[in-house]
This record gives C-alpha cells, sequence and structure tokens, in this order.
C-alpha cells in the first residue's frame, strides 16, 4: 500500500515554465521601454509629432501589458510551487495512514493482501 504519490514534478515542471514566461515578458517590457519615439525618425512631415506620440502611447501600453504578463505569469508559478509542495505533503501523509497496521488488518480482514 506504499505506493500513493501525488505527480508533482509535472507541477514544477509548469511552475518553472511560468517563470521562463515571465522573465520573456519583463525582458519584452525592458526592451520596449529603452526605445525611443521622436518625430524626426519620419523624417520632415506634416504630422510627424503626432504620429510619434501615437506610438509612444501604444508603446507605454505594450510595456505595461509585459510587465502584467510577467508578474501575472510569477503569481502563478508561485501557486503551482505551493500546490506541488501541499501534493508532496499529501503523499507522505496518505503513505503513512496507508502503512499503518490498522488499514493493514483491514485489507486482511476483507481478503486483500
Amino acid at each position: 500500500m506504499s505506493d500513493m504519490k501525488y505527480n508533482t514534478d509535472q507541477l514544477r515542471d509548469s511552475a518553472r515554465s511560468d517563470r521562463q514566461a515571465s522573465d520573456a515578458a519583463d525582458a519584452a517590457g525592458r526592451g520596449l521601454g529603452g526605445a525611443s519615439i521622436g518625430a524626426g525618425i519620419f523624417g520632415d512631415i506634416d504630422g510627424g509629432g503626432g504620429l510619434a506620440g501615437a506610438l509612444g502611447s501604444a508603446q507605454s501600453d505594450h510595456v505595461r501589458a509585459a510587465r502584467a504578463a510577467a508578474t501575472k505569469a510569477d503569481n502563478q508559478a508561485g501557486g503551482t510551487d505551493q500546490t506541488a509542495a501541499a501534493g508532496d505533503h499529501l503523499t507522505a501523509a496518505t503513505t503513512r495512514i496507508a502503512n499503518q497496521g490498522t488499514v493493514n488488518r483491514v485489507a486482511d480482514g476483507m481478503g486483500g493482501s
């Protein structure tokens, strides 16, 4: 009866993937945040300043979204790690209970082994 186990390895793999996603989103946010958009990139055209302003606003939105995605993935990884730890605890507890003499006697009395 000592083979009861929760599969927490997959949870830990998922948490690692979430952390990688968090790191990638954070890097994207830093990369976008480091770029500058000025009217000069459009040359000498009417409305270049307005276009640069609109692109700058969209850039800021993307930076915020990337940072939010990084935080969300990191939080999800933490929750997944906690779930894996709970699974490890449950594995230990159920194995301990399954190995108790009382449980084995009941199983023996029912014709089990």
